[in-house]
């Protein structure tokens, strides 16, 4: 959870977009234009306002565009998903979600080896 104090105009972000069913688009570094009480604006997003306290966009029509504070919060998220997509299919995880990216990394290159 952010708050107003972690946002300085001139910052830059890391915002990924993803469809409607939370696949994975893209991503690329913003930069803060304006920051409210509870909204803010990124440049390369003129028309929209993300949630200070989300990092989301605040809209009702999109709130699959979120912001991160660095590039490695976005890869271990993804690298995270990966491994949890290797490791579910060789075993049934049902609360895979639960358990650590270090934990997860170590699984796999268990897994991997031959």
């Amino acid at each position: 959870m952010a708050t107003k104090n972690d946002l300085k105009v001139g910052q830059t972000l890391w915002v990924v977009e993803q469809d409607c069913r939370q696949n994975y688009l893209k991503h690329k570094e913003c930069t803060i234009s304006k920051v409210g009480n509870k909204n803010f604006e990124l440049k390369e997003f003129p028309r929209n306002k993300f949630s200070i306290e989300s990092l989301e966009i605040a809209s009702d029509f999109n709130n699959n565009t979120k912001c991160y504070f660095t590039l490695q919060e976005i890869l271990d998220i993804n690298e995270k998903t990966n491994l949890l997509s290797k490791l579910n299919s060789c075993f049934d995880w049902r609360n895979g979600k639960n358990i650590s990216l270090e934990k997860l990394r170590k699984i796999s290159d268990i897994i991997s080896e031959e």
